[in-house]
């Protein structure tokens, strides 16, 4: 049986507002993934890409076309340290205008 792991969430990486919970269960050897979908300020997408892949947890960071003008994938051992290095050090980038944190819930 999974554990239960809660994991809060929102458009504007606000990850400890408490309205904005959303659970879901990971098996005991599934390590936690996230995709965070970020917006730059026009002109810095490739800086904000290199500081992006030097934060602790990121796999991939692919520049995108659409909506979005990046896509991060992310894992860790944890919540605890996703949800730290997407609510404390992404957001502290300054090329970044926008985030939208996805989490995967279940890895095939």
């Amino acid at each position: 049986m999974g554990r239960r792991l809660l994991y809060k969430v929102s458009p504007y990486n606000h990850l400890d507002s408490p309205e904005n919970d959303l659970s879901y269960t990971l098996g005991e050897d599934t390590m936690p993934v996230a995709y965070v979908l970020v917006t730059c300020e026009i002109g810095f997408e490739d800086k904000a890409m290199e500081q992006i892949s030097k934060l602790p947890c990121v796999e991939e960071v692919n520049r995108v076309t659409g909506v979005y003008d990046i896509v991060v994938k992310l894992s860790g051992s944890d919540l605890d340290l996703l949800r730290e290095v997407i609510g404390k050090d992404m957001v502290k980038i300054r090329e970044i205008s926008f985030t939208h944190t996805l989490m995967a819930d279940q890895i095939v």
